[in-house]
């Protein structure tokens, strides 16, 4: 047999009792190339592991409803020569707003308490104008920042009322903002809009600090058919029984509450850091919620599918937990995925579920006596755990 070109690299252990010289003890011949070799994959491969595993969900998380809109979704319009432009503000949470020099939160320090002087208080027909949009456009030069304190929005009904009120109730830290800030109201008779936009003189040139509440009164509960509003650091709350054809909320810094129950058509849920949380009693369209810190927990009571062919229920979160509650009578498939926390489908008749085997990260399958039925609900989370029930 021919020697080796490159002998294995050898350890010599010596008994240390004996003598360095003369060597009596037989050394021994150890080969270390496979020892090298194992230490390198105990080393690296968790790590790559791990690595592969933090981006795969980071990837994940860019790629969430949240973050962008993808082309193959339904399109969320009130009719065909009407869209709402605040719903592209559901998905980037009102990019007027967030690219600007605005820092949502006021100190302790600079709490506002000067009231506005302007004209805050809207009274309209909700017969000729059923689609009411809010919006905030607070735009100031990238040097200066506007701080916003937290404020609070509610939507409720008052039968004492013939017309819808729409009320802001602005306040300030210094006087000279009363000259900053202003309300825009617009009507689109044609489309049966009416716009109420915040707006702020984008010369200004020093801070302040400004505080915003809003109320919306309707005369009864379906005045209104389509309710858009998109707002930076506020929490808003729904009363009981409101029906829309479509909803559109978006929220950077709050909440979304519809605790008494509401009904909706097309509904579309956004909040960067907060919660969505609610019952709706009746559910005729698609509905979509998406959280980026926080939690959504929406209970749907009813779905009627009227000629829709199809209804898609969408909730999504990257940083927190999903709990979403649908009838039993709402045959569809459903999909759960989340790649670090529990994906949980359960119902009181739980023989309706039927799940498929699927890959690492996913449970899908379908609930109800129809497989092939086209309705679909959809649970996302890039960090955090899933519930489905159906009830």
């Amino acid at each position: 047999m021919q020697p080796l070109s490159n002998p294995p690299a050898t350890i010599v252990l010596l008994d240390e009792k004996e003598p360095l010289l003369p060597l009596n003890s037989q050394p021994i011949i150890v080969d270390t190339r496979s020892s090298r070799a194992k230490c390198w994959v105990k080393e690296h491969i968790p790590r790559a592991f791990v690595y592969g595993l933090f981006f795969y969900i980071m990837f994940n998380a860019m790629n969430a409803p949240f973050m962008q809109w993808n082309s193959n979704e339904k399109d969320i319009a009130i009719d065909d020569t009407f869209q709402l432009e605040s719903m592209q503000d559901v998905v980037s949470y009102n990019e007027n707003v967030f690219t600007s020099g605005l820092v949502i939160a006021c100190n302790d320090a600079n709490q506002p308490s000067i009231p506005y002087e302007g004209l805050s208080e809207f009274e309209f027909d909700q017969e000729a104008f059923p689609r009411l949009t809010i919006d905030q456009k607070t735009n100031t030069r990238r040097h200066n920042s506007f701080q916003i304190s937290k404020g609070n929005t509610v939507v409720s009904v008052d039968e004492s009322l013939s017309k819808a009120v729409v009320k802001f109730d602005l306040k300030f830290d210094r006087e000279e903002m009363q000259d900053v800030f202003w309300i825009e109201q617009t009507e689109d008779e044609e489309q049966g809009v009416y716009s109420l936009i915040i707006r702020a003189d984008e010369d200004y040139r020093n801070d302040g600090c400004v505080s915003i509440d809003i109320s919306v009164r309707v005369p009864d509960a379906a005045a209104l058919s389509t309710l858009a509003i998109s707002l930076a650091n506020n929490g808003l709350s729904l009363g009981k029984d409101l029906t829309f054809e479509h909803l559109a909320i978006s929220i950077a810094n709050g909440y979304i509450e519809f605790e008494d129950g509401i009904s909706s058509g097309i509904t579309a849920f956004a909040v960067a850091n907060g919660h969505v949380s609610g019952k709706i009693n009746t559910l005729s369209n698609d509905l979509t919620s998406s959280v980026a810190n926080g939690h959504n927990e929406i209970a749907i009571k009813q779905v009627e599918q009227f000629d829709q062919e199809n209804i898609d229920v969408k909730v999504v979160v990257a940083n927190g937990h999903n709990t979403v509650e649908v009838p039993v009578a709402f045959n569809s498939q459903f999909k759960l995925e989340s790649f670090v926390g529990r994906r949980i489908v359960e119902s009181s008749h739980p023989q309706g579920i039927h799940r498929r085997s699927g890959s690492w990260g996913v449970t899908s399958g379908y609930y109800g006596d129809d497989k092939d039925s086209q309705n679909t609900v959809t649970l996302k989370a890039s960090s955090g755990s899933l519930k489905l029930i159906y009830a």
